[in-house]
């Protein structure tokens, strides 16, 4: 268990996940970009993004690619430096689209890689777990399956020893296979496990938890009457959601898409 990252009263964290970047979808970055702009003047002592940044990545090479589905990276870096330069700290945590982000990938935007479970401490929301979320969607068996194969070792050294342009084909046969396995799951099925989340927070000593992934954004009580927040994700065309959430010294408040 790493050590909790403790703010005072006077900190702040702004929280966002579940983005996807794409080449494919240039509004969506500057939607993303003209957010960061604006969140600068809340001055965040931290940002944090907890996951699924871009909609899929296989490997840091692909910050170099001269292919059409790499990610327009330079206006990213940008709009993150700016953060950096009035002291904010940059955290990301990796999701289910790009796991295979690394060290070289966060030092290139300035960022720091974060674990799997954050442990924030704020005086006006006390101990917060933070995560993406994957990992606590247990009744999703299939999807667990798959997740314990990729986050392998041996598997991420023999996928990354490929050709980048197979790389990138053989991501997008899996979001398509991704895609088609979710119809017919029920949607309790790919929500997190009311039980997998209390387990999480009591390992973690930790009485509220804020995640990703699920894309059904809103705050909800668990069975023990803790409280979990799912972040936003920022949607598709027509309909964006976005934004995110900050955690100041009066609590927990809602940052929307576009909004200061």
């Amino acid at each position: 268990m790493g050590d909790a990252i403790c703010l005072s009263e006077d900190e702040s964290v702004l929280l966002a996940s579940d983005i996807h970047l794409s080449a494919e979808d240039p509004d969506l970055t500057q939607l993303f970009i003209s957010w960061l702009d604006g969140a600068r003047a809340m001055r965040p002592t931290w940002l944090m993004l907890l996951g699924d940044l871009v909609d899929v990545w296989v490997g840091d090479d692909q910050i170099a690619a001269t292919d059409p589905t790499a990610l327009p990276w330079p206006a990213l870096r940008s709009a993150l430096a700016a953060h950096l330069d009035q002291g904010t700290a940059i955290g990301i945590m990796v999701g289910n689209r790009d796991f295979l982000m690394g060290e070289a990938a966060a030092k290139s935007l300035g960022a720091t890689v974060l674990d799997e479970f954050v442990r924030l401490r704020h005086p006006a929301v006390g101990k917060t777990l933070l995560c993406h979320g994957d990992q606590l969607c247990l009744e999703d068996t299939d999807y667990q399956a798959f997740r314990s194969l990729v986050r392998a070792p041996d598997w991420q050294k023999a996928f990354l020893s490929r050709d980048l342009a197979d790389r990138l084909e053989q991501a997008r046969l899996l979001r398509m296979r991704s895609e088609h396995d979710k119809q017919p799951k029920a949607a309790q099925i790919m929500d997190i496990a009311p039980t997998a989340a209390m387990a999480a927070l009591d390992a973690h000593d930790c009485g509220l938890l804020i995640h990703g992934h699920t894309h059904r954004p809103g705050q909800f009580s668990l069975p023990d009457g803790r409280t979990r927040w799912v972040l936003p994700d920022w949607g598709t065309p027509p309909s964006r959601r976005g934004g995110g959430l900050l955690i100041d010294g009066t609590g927990i408040h809602a940052k929307p898409l576009l909004q200061g």
